[in-house]
């Protein structure tokens, strides 16, 4: 390490950071979240699922259909309504995936609102991309540039073919009669402009659900929702960090999948979209929530191979401040892979 006073994450630590966090966000969340996994034949899951049966001694890992973005696309971010339920429409799902034969989005949703009155959805759209410098106070990054900059490629140009068609699908009349809409704010969806990544920039990844939960924090009338984009993404749940973030405002989502979360973030401030205090209020919400669950996840260690874990750097971590400690979670994102990927790397 060349500064003693700062932490360096590496990939192994990045990991062994979101699986102490994982681990203790589960204890909290066993019977407020479903924790899902879709059978495809890949013993990963089945393996996971069984290593936190014996940590939790219960089941953690339930099975949930593949063809499941079919019969229930929806993402739902709770309130003290839990038993609301978005009515499908399949003229819609089918619109979708018709109009993305020639293309992939494994992995992408559509934050939206639903009216539980008028059974209007409301879209705000899919993610939002952005670059940002690098924060070196408290931690150094490990060189993982090259994989940083193909990332960002591969996640705005998603984007930008998301925001190419999404207008002219709602505009359908079949899609309009059925309730979906733009919400007027974000009837104009800009393209994630081109712009070459530096070295010491990170890109955040700002996922429909985030956006919805933020954009209609007061409004009661509407329940912030996801919707699974497409016959690609499969699994029709929130990542890891989205639950997170949820369960850290109080409102967990239905179901919870231990797939990837690289880059998430929250949204840039702007004035008709994302109020500054509602973003920093959610944010200190969040930055708190996730050192509470990094802090109950430490209580799991000796599940974990220690030979693997630098202990040392653990008992620092949790030594510091609440922002400290949900940033690095937040920069231990940016180096990819998939939660059971991570958490396999280290549990027993």
């Amino acid at each position: 390490m060349s500064d003693t006073n700062k932490i360096e994450l590496t990939k192994d630590l990045a990991d062994t950071i979101c699986c102490i966090t994982t681990l203790g966000f589960i204890k909290d969340n066993i019977n407020k979240t479903k924790f899902i996994y879709i059978p495809s034949g890949n013993s990963k899951d089945t393996i996971l699922g069984q290593k936190l049966n014996k940590i939790f001694k219960t089941q953690i890992l339930h099975e949930k259909e593949q063809d499941s973005v079919n019969k229930e696309p929806w993402v739902i971010v709770k309130n003290n309504n839990s038993s609301v339920t978005v009515p499908n429409s399949s003229t819609y799902v089918n619109l979708l995936t018709n109009r993305l034969k020639q293309a992939t989005f494994y992995g992408a949703y559509i934050g939206a609102g639903f009216n539980v009155d008028t059974r209007q959805i409301k879209l705000v759209g899919s993610s939002n991309i952005y670059t940002y410098k690098v924060d070196t106070k408290e931690f150094l990054l490990a060189d993982n540039f090259k994989e940083i900059e193909k990332s960002y490629e591969n996640a705005k140009n998603t984007a930008n073919q998301i925001k190419s068609f999404l207008p002219s699908i709602l505009n359908a009349s079949e899609v309009k009669k059925a309730g979906y809409c733009l919400d007027p704010n974000f009837e104009s969806l800009n393209e994630v402009p081109e712009h070459k990544i530096q070295s010491d920039e990170c890109y955040a990844s700002v996922h429909g659900l985030v956006k919805a939960a933020i954009y209609f924090n007061n409004n009661k009338d509407f329940v912030p929702i996801e919707h699974a984009l497409s016959k690609d993404t499969i699994k029709v749940a929130s990542c890891i960090p989205c639950s997170i973030f949820a369960s850290a405002i109080n409102r967990p989502v239905n179901y919870t999948h231990l797939g990837r979360g690289d880059s998430w973030n929250f949204p840039l401030a702007q004035s008709s979209l994302f109020e500054k205090d509602v973003i920093d209020d959610k944010r200190k919400m969040f930055y708190k929530y996730v050192k509470s669950c990094f802090l109950k996840g430490l209580e799991f260690v000796p599940h974990l191979v220690k030979e693997k874990l630098d202990l040392v750097t653990l008992d620092n971590i949790k030594t510091k401040q609440e922002e400290v400690v949900g940033n690095i979670f937040l920069y231990s994102l940016t180096f990819e892979g998939s939660f059971t990927e991570r958490m396999l790397k280290f549990l027993i």
